[in-house]
């Protein structure tokens, strides 16, 4: 079990990260054509090509890839995965240990004048703004909000809040950071997770530029002041302390041309079309296993009987899962077949047993049986009955 769990983690992050690297190659042209919500927009890919990994996909649809990496032998898979859960939970309580001293500082929620909830903070540290919650996301607000900005700038800065508590991105972001901690051995989740945020405020830089056209430069020394806030919450939204120049990125996105309505549809379009298509081309794709199937050992039983018990007290023939086993069997006098059988050991635990029978040459029949380890199947050849069966060897 540990290492089928481990398989598909493997699978999802591998998909997850091929995902990530098309949204770094296409997030800054696609803000200059389309706009900063539709780059936004793009970081779906990531989770939605992971997930496609994990849906079983059928034999007739899959596209087989190359093994990645050799397989491993079966016990190794349980001390990876206890490994890699480890350094996932580490990440995430260092993580909530940082958000729990960001919420310290707040005092108690209460509603402003518009109705909105609001948290302040509870002295002058620079605490927001902001928006924190995964149930009940709330505005945090600085303590000398009033004295930072003027009144223009506040109406601009709550407006930036709202869209992200509307839009649910403290919750994204709470996602965003979870995929964190499950990749914590890969750069590029730590990388993603940073420039994600970056689009997220830059997404509702924009939508405040729009709503307020003729403050641009109002709204720029608003983020200017936005600044000095030091203390980021991980599971919540403001721009990160450590990463570019909100007033760069704002000068830049006062620079990018306007896009009209027509431009936004088809960017949102484009959006819609790149994730289906690579969500189908993730759940497609069916990698080899790298822990949950190594090479393995069968116990292989296949005789013309009527009495499954035969397999009791017959030794059963010992091959490798893929492996073909040709049998020269006569069902009648003077009627003979040849029946080449292939035992597969599947993911699920379960065995396919493929089967082609010949008669005088020609094949006459091919059919593939599914059946429980142990569990004996009939396989009709001429007028008798071939029972297999198969499992692992211990």
């Amino acid at each position: 079990m540990l290492p089928e769990v481990l398989d598909a983690l493997i699978r999802a992050s591998l998909a997850g990260s091929l995902g990530a690297v098309l949204v770094l190659i296409l997030r800054v042209p696609v803000r200059w054509f389309f706009g900063a919500r539709t780059a936004y927009s793009l970081w779906i890919l990531a989770p939605l090509m992971a997930a496609a990994s994990l849906i079983p996909t059928p034999a007739a649809l899959a596209l087989p890839l190359p093994q990645v990496l050799p397989s491993l032998a079966r016990e190794i898979g349980g001390p990876v995965l206890i490994f890699w859960l480890a350094g996932a939970a580490l990440l995430a309580a260092a993580l909530a240990a940082v958000h729990g001293r960001f919420l310290w500082a707040l005092g108690k929620p209460s509603l402003d004048g518009g109705g909105l909830p609001i948290l302040r903070a509870r002295d002058d540290k620079a605490v927001g703004p902001a928006v924190v919650g995964v149930i009940s996301a709330k505005i945090v607000l600085p303590a000398n909000f009033e004295g930072r900005y003027s009144e223009t700038e506040r109406a601009m800065v709550l407006a930036h809040e709202r869209n992200h508590l509307f839009g649910h991105d403290a919750q994204a972001i709470t996602l965003s950071a979870l995929l964190r901690c499950l990749n914590w051995f890969n750069p590029l989740a730590h990388l993603c997770a940073h420039l994600f945020r970056i689009d997220q405020e830059l997404a509702c830089d924009a939508a405040v530029l729009a709503q307020y056209p003729k403050a641009r430069r109002t709204y720029a020394e608003a983020l200017l002041k936005t600044q000095l806030a030091g203390s980021v919450p991980p599971f919540g939204c403001q721009w990160p302390a450590k990463g570019e120049n909100p007033l760069e990125q704002c000068i830049a996105l006062l620079s990018a041309p306007v896009q009209g309505k027509r431009r936004k549809l088809l960017g949102g379009g484009l959006v819609a079309g790149l994730a289906l298509f690579a969500s189908a081309l993730s759940w497609a794709a069916e990698p080899a296993p790298l822990f949950a199937m190594p090479v393995n050992t069968l116990h292989f039983w296949a005789g013309l009987k009527d009495d499954p018990a035969f397999m009791s007290h017959v030794p059963p023939k010992v091959v490798q899962s893929g492996e073909t086993i040709t049998r020269f069997l006569e069902v009648a006098e003077g009627e003979y077949y040849s029946v080449t059988l292939t035992p597969t050991l599947q993911r699920s635990g379960m065995v396919s047993i493929a089967a082609d029978i010949e008669k005088d040459g020609q094949v006459v029949r091919r059919t593939t049986v599914m059946l429980e380890q142990g569990e004996p199947r009939k396989i009709r050849v001429g007028g008798r009955n071939l029972l297999v069966s198969a499992k692992v060897a211990n």
